[in-house]
Formats: structure tokens, sequence, C-alpha cells
């Protein structure tokens, strides 16, 4: 069987590379901005026919044509641009499934991200103890800390800003047994609000504790982005408080649950999961 998983490692890019990043993310959200308007538009004025409409490979040929005139867009790689088109393809298949609502525009410092889908042009290697490097697309060699083996083949490298730094999820896969019966017992897990999860064995688990302190930092940052004034450098530093603090508060929640789902695969064969229906 085929196992996929992800590295997750803490970019370090100089100057230079720090602005290539910012640019490509926004000309990733701008292509996807551009396509999802002009499928907004294109169904507008057809929404009462049938028959073919705008396709991810149309998109595809329109953007090598934008490329030509548009040299913002002709200095980002391709391949993250067609990726940005692929992801609302992905979108609208959901939305027209059921199982999300219509697409919404990416918005800067929400969606700053953009992914390398080819293998061929992505390196990871080992630099130092703790170190590495990461070579893309015309931004070269760039540094992380972290260093943890990939034991299998890169499948593509997911680059993302949160809270104002980078970080790369390399996704790798690898050919593996397939999983050997175990004679650990069966638990059920049902979820709560009171107590976080409930176990067929008697067991609960109550509900994490993400640090009451920071909730309280977060809220005095929000208050204080909403004095400050719009477009001013006071403004964007209260915002970024407020992205860290964030990603703090999600970092222990991470931590949680990866911990509380370690222990129960551990010492249970089986696990079931109440389903939520959570859309």
């Amino acid at each position: 069987m085929i196992q996929r998983k992800a590295n997750i490692y803490r970019l370090y890019p100089d100057a230079e590379q720090r602005l290539a990043l910012a640019r490509i993310a926004g000309a990733c959200r701008a292509v996807y901005n551009l396509a999802l308007e002009q499928r907004r538009d294109w169904w507008q004025r057809h929404k009462d026919r049938t028959g073919k409409s705008i396709s991810f490979a149309g998109q595809c040929r329109e953007l090598t044509d934008l490329r030509r005139d548009v040299d913002w867009l002709r200095e980002a790689p391709i391949h993250p641009l067609q990726q940005a088109l692929r992801d609302l393809d992905r979108a609208y298949q959901s939305f027209f499934s059921g199982r999300s609502g219509y697409p919404s525009p990416r918005r800067k410092g929400q969606h700053d991200s953009f992914r390398f889908p080819d293998p061929a042009s992505l390196r990871v290697e080992r630099t130092g103890k703790k170190t590495g490097r990461i070579k893309l697309p015309k931004l070269g060699w760039v540094a992380f800390r972290g260093w943890y083996a990939l034991p299998g083949m890169i499948r593509n490298i997911t680059l993302s800003r949160r809270a104002g730094q980078w970080f790369a999820s390399v996704q790798w896969e690898r050919e593996v047994e397939g999983p050997v019966p175990s004679g650990l017992p069966a638990v059920g897990i049902d979820m709560g609000v009171a107590v976080f999860a409930a176990m067929s064995n008697g067991e609960t688990v109550a509900p994490g504790n993400f640090g009451k302190k920071t909730l309280r930092a977060l809220r005095k940052a929000q208050r204080a982005v909403s004095r400050k004034k719009k477009g001013s450098a006071n403004r964007r530093k209260a915002v970024r408080r407020v992205q860290t603090l964030h990603a703090r508060v999600a970092n222990a929640r991470k931590d949680f649950l990866h911990k509380l789902s370690t222990t129960i695969a551990k010492n249970h064969g089986t696990v079931v999961v109440e389903a939520l229906q959570v859309r």
C-alpha cells in the first residue's frame, strides 16, 4: 500500500527570497481571484443555458496568454499559478457536490500560500545536525531549521506564510506493507463540549487548556487593531501581533490533538469515532 505524509519545516529565507515569496503568493492569489470572477461572470450570463462551461484546462490556456502581456505574472513560476486554478476548480467541484459553500475570493494575509507540484524540480537536503535547505524554482536554495529525514519520494511542496513566518510542507510517499491485525482492544469515541471526548471504556478527556493568558492577550490585541488607523504602520504592527497570538493558540491546540491521538493509537487496535457531519 502507498503511505503519504508531509514534513513541515520552518523556512529562513533571506531578504530577496522573502520578497520573492510574497510576490509569488500575491500572483497566485490574483490568478485565483481573476479566475473566480471570470467563472462567476460567465455563470451570470449563461445560467439559463446548459452545456459546456469554463474549465480548468481552458483557464490554464488563458493564463499562458495572460503571462505574455503581464510582467509580474511572467516573473512567477508557472506551476504555482496553475495550481491556483486547480484549487479553484476543486472548490467548484466541492460546491456542486454539496460538500462546501460557493468559492470566495482569497485575501492577502489569510491565503498567503502556493504549491510546487513537480517533484523533478524540487530538492531537499541536510546541511547540519538540525538544519537543511530546499531548492525551489526561481527561488534557489532556501534554508530551514528542524531537520528530520524524508523516508519517501517527494510529491509536492506547499509554501505558506503564518504570522509573518514562512513554512514548507513537503509531501512524500512510499510503499509500505499493509497493517497487521493488532491484539489491542477496540474503542469508540463520542465527541462532546463539556467533555472533549468520552470513550466506550469509560475514560473521558477534558477540554484542552490552550492558555488563558494567551487568549486574554489575543482579545486585547484585537481591540488594539480596531483602534488603529487603517493603512498605518501601527495598524500593520498590531495585526502582526494578532496573527502571532492566533498562531500560538493554534499550535497549542494542534499539540493537544497530536498527543491525544498518539496515546489512543498506541493503546487501541481499532478506533471508531462519531461522525459529526460538520460542514
